[in-house]
């Protein structure tokens, strides 16, 4: 009976789907938005239906985070991961749901303007989602081939850049409130730019970090747009995720990630490696994220493919935990409340980190998993 129930809402949920995306969302009553966040979570679809075209430009931000709230453990989790940029916070449809989950959780970047939000989307597209004052979102910065990667960039005086890294091997600066590009392409990779993160230095300056399936990480000024130092070189494969590493001396170590499943840990303000790769991961590391635990230590999340993610000490380089995931492993996001949110598949799975670590592996309660 239970099978029958729930292969029965997700006929229901996708037929109501259909229908509000061909209608308009902004058509659609807060009443007919609870209505479906039930029906996708019934079927296990919440991270189909908030990716939907249009749902989050359409609907109320308070609408839909209120009905994620009463739609269970799942539907929290999600608001949550919804919330991690700082309210509202929202990611565009973009195809393949691991880049959706990616983009939720560690692409996207709040960058100023009333609460603006970035996400990319297909077809070379970055776009604002939601807003909560003006000035009024505008128009989607469009460029010239797939968009891959946002992050925000704060700069010294106060304001915010929009970085982003597409498939051509170039990066891009915008200016969020005008939609303008800030400067020319960065134009040094030869092939597609997969990552990008900003990396906050001692004394209050701010590089911005690219990293590329030419397998190397390179370092720019962002308000000059000029390269700083040389490529960052060792991996052997494409890299696919980076990270700024805060560590409670205050400086700051890079983190990246790539096809080989390795990490390599680098110091930015020389451009040397920082101790031995970390190896362990049996495919390609997805995405990597900075961990600050109530102790003032801060760790090094890894997640990769092959299913797991692993906790590092980076100033060690020892591994300190793991726990495993149902599947793939597609992004890592930090939460407000301190929880790691770790996105694999359709679903989403909040763990609380031990301050005790390594004694011993963290817990973890998951949304949406299989059972």
């Amino acid at each position: 009976m239970g099978v029958v129930m729930v292969d029965g809402a997700a006929s229901v949920f996708e037929r109501e789907l259909l229908l509000a995306v061909l209608v308009g969302w902004s058509e659609v009553p807060a009443g007919g938005v609870r209505r479906l966040v039930g029906l996708a979570a019934a079927a296990g679809r919440l991270g189909e239906l908030v990716a939907a075209p249009g749902l989050l430009s359409g609907v109320e931000p308070a609408v839909l985070l209120f009905a994620l709230h009463s739609a269970g453990e799942q539907g929290r989790v999600w608001a949550a991961v919804l919330s991690a940029a700082g309210l509202p916070a929202a990611w565009v449809t973009v195809a393949g749901q691991g880049d959706r989950l990616r983009m939720a959780m560690s692409g996207f970047a709040a960058v100023g303007a009333g609460g603006r939000v970035a996400g990319w989307g297909g077809g070379s597209v970055v776009e604002p989602v939601w807003s909560t004052a003006p000035p009024a979102l505008g128009t989607p910065l469009t460029g010239t081939s797939q968009v891959r990667a946002v992050a925000a960039v704060p700069l010294p005086d106060g304001s915010t850049l929009l970085a982003s890294g597409s498939d051509n091997g170039t990066v891009r600066l915008w200016d969020p409130i005008t939609g303008e590009p800030a400067g020319a392409p960065l134009t040094v990779h030869t092939d597609e730019v997969r990552a990008v993160a900003a990396v906050l230095l001692p004394g209050g300056r701010t590089l911005l970090a690219s990293g590329g399936n030419d397998g190397t990480v390179r370092l720019w000024d962002p308000i000059t747009g000029e390269p700083v130092g040389k490529p960052l070189t060792g991996h052997t494969n494409g890299v696919q995720a980076l990270t700024a590493v805060p560590l409670p001396g205050g400086s700051t170590l890079l983190a990246s990630g790539n096809f080989n499943g390795t990490v390599r840990l680098w110091d930015p303000t020389t451009g040397e490696p920082v101790g031995k790769p970390l190896t362990g991961h049996t495919r390609w590391v997805q995405a990597v994220a900075a961990v600050p635990l109530p102790d003032g230590r801060t760790l090094l999340a890894s997640g990769s493919f092959d299913g797991t993610v692993r906790l590092w000490d980076p100033t060690t380089g020892e591994r300190v935990g793991h726990f495993e995931t149902p599947e793939m492993v597609h992004a890592i996001s930090l939460l407000p409340d301190g929880q790691l949110a770790v996105g694999y598949g359709n679903h989403v799975a909040v763990t609380r980190l031990n301050a005790d670590l390594p004694k011993r592996h963290a817990t973890s309660r998951s949304a949406g998993a299989e059972r």
